[in-house]
């Protein structure tokens, strides 16, 4: 199979909340929905389409080197729902509609413009599900890199 559009350079949609417990870090609570991804046979004999959203859940630890800037490393687990349907011709022959868990990890560099906004960039590493044929039937791995705009909140 070739991919014919990977969703590569798109824009995803994302959300995210923590709740800090200095010095401890934080408890994280997030989601992201990925552009769909379309892909064929090498010889054009059947195509394929796929939609994926995610859920995680996890800690986030942070180091300040100065006030208004941070680091930090992000670890969680993930719930991956897709669906992924092969179709030949106008015959669908294949649909998978799937769910998969899966561990999670993120590094991140944030600056604070102020006391409550904040800018960041971010790299995020989702580990696939081994199956026989990822193609079709597995859950991808996935890498983003994420530039962010962030609101803190006090209580």
């Amino acid at each position: 199979y070739i991919y014919s559009s990977r969703g590569k350079n798109s824009y995803i949609v994302g959300a995210e909340t923590n709740l800090s417990l200095p010095p401890l870090g934080g408890f994280m609570l997030g989601g992201f929905y990925f552009p769909q991804v379309k892909y064929h046979a090498a010889d054009n004999s059947v195509n394929g389409k796929r939609d994926n959203w995610l859920l995680y859940a996890g800690t986030n630890l942070h180091y300040s080197f100065v006030p208004y800037l941070s680091a930090g490393l992000k670890l969680g687990l993930s719930y991956r729902r897709m669906y992924n349907e092969v179709t030949k011709g106008d015959q669908s022959i294949k649909t998978y509609k799937g769910q998969a868990f899966s561990p999670l990890m993120a590094l991140y560099l944030h600056f604070a413009s102020s006391k409550h906004y904040f800018i960041g960039a971010e790299y995020w590493h989702f580990w696939a599900r081994n199956t026989a044929d990822k193609l079709q039937d597995g859950v991808p791995e996935n890498n983003l890199i994420v530039l962010s705009l962030g609101y803190h909140f006090e209580v």
